[in-house]
């Protein structure tokens, strides 16, 4: 039944890397994404199946013959014309061996080749070299702005526990992880310093996106002018992130930077804008409601927020 009224545009707004399906124990969650994985015509949505279908498998929710059938699909994605490996990383590293070994020769040579090797040899989205040194970076500056830390011993969990939420290759293990670092007790030094590192390496870095996708469960008030700052300039990815977590901020500051970066394009930046300004109820979703430039689903989505109201201000 769920399958029969999502259709592919509920799945796209849903299915959020942090979505719904993805975590949902419940079997009609890994129908639907399968579904949709096998079925979708929309790139924005294959995508978001990808990240669905692979937490799926490493839970047991599909036997044998949907593996067949995901592989033939992913099989089928690498044959097109300016085929790319980006984004399937997650997906072919949750599949059995003699899939991974499929999919990993048929990839050869196409764009992303080398990233989902990296991923299928380590389970980490960068080389274990880099990954340790920014996780353990990042653990010691937090733990220099804590008054107690010298009087305890060597903190291996909390370097562990940065390096599965900034760099696993597995949703889930992100997801987790980085709950566990919201409920700690330096959420708030952990903001300021990844705010840093992004501030450091620039918005263009390759580990910018892992930065900004983390700030997203730690971020606080600290943060917000900073974001508003940095929005307009970031690349698709991070400024997804950086709306998403504006979204979740108490604060009181105008978001109108964020008006003219919906293009109505339906694309997943767009959906992320729209929510920030809907949690908040920001001011500025009436302009965007009022915008005859807009298109019909954009002044739509924003008088929708008006009418329901936010989760963060009502």
């Amino acid at each position: 039944a769920v399958g029969d009224f999502l259709d592919d545009e509920a799945v796209q707004f849903i299915n959020d890397p942090l979505g719904v399906l993805d975590f949902s124990t419940a079997p009609v969650a890994a129908v639907v994404s399968l579904d949709r994985l096998l079925h979708t015509k929309s790139d924005d949505v294959f995508d978001a199946a990808v990240d669905a279908a692979a937490i799926k498998i490493q839970d047991d929710f599909y036997g044998p013959e949907d593996v067949r059938r995901i592989e033939q699909v992913v099989l089928a994605k690498l044959a097109e014309p300016n085929a790319t490996a980006s984004g399937l990383e997650e997906l072919i590293n949750a599949l059995p061996e003699d899939s991974q070994a499929r999919l990993l020769a048929s990839s050869r040579g196409i764009t992303g080749y080398n990233e989902l090797a990296e991923v299928a040899a380590h389970g980490e989205r960068f080389s274990p070299d880099t990954t340790r040194r920014v996780s353990q970076r990042i653990a010691d500056a937090i733990r220099a702005q804590l008054p107690a830390s010298g009087l305890y011993d060597e903190d291996k969990m909390t370097p562990r526990l940065i390096r599965e939420a900034l760099f696993s290759a597995l949703s889930n293990r992100m997801h987790f992880s980085s709950i566990a670092l919201v409920g700690s007790p330096f959420r708030q030094h952990l903001a300021a310093v990844l705010a840093d590192e992004i501030a450091d390496v620039g918005l263009e870095d390759p580990l910018a996106p892992r930065f900004a996708r983390l700030l997203r469960y730690v971020a606080g008030p600290a943060q917000e002018e900073m974001l508003l700052t940095w929005l307009p300039a970031a690349p698709g990815q991070v400024a997804r992130d950086m709306a998403l977590t504006l979204g979740h901020l108490p604060g009181d500051r105008s978001l109108e930077v964020m008006v003219p970066l919906i293009q109505g394009d339906r694309s997943v930046l767009d959906r992320a804008l729209l929510y920030g300004l809907g949690m908040r109820q920001a001011a500025e979703l009436s302009t965007v409601a009022d915008d005859a430039l807009q298109p019909e689903h954009v002044r739509a989505a924003a008088a929708w927020w008006q009418r329901q109201g936010g989760a963060v201000r009502v």
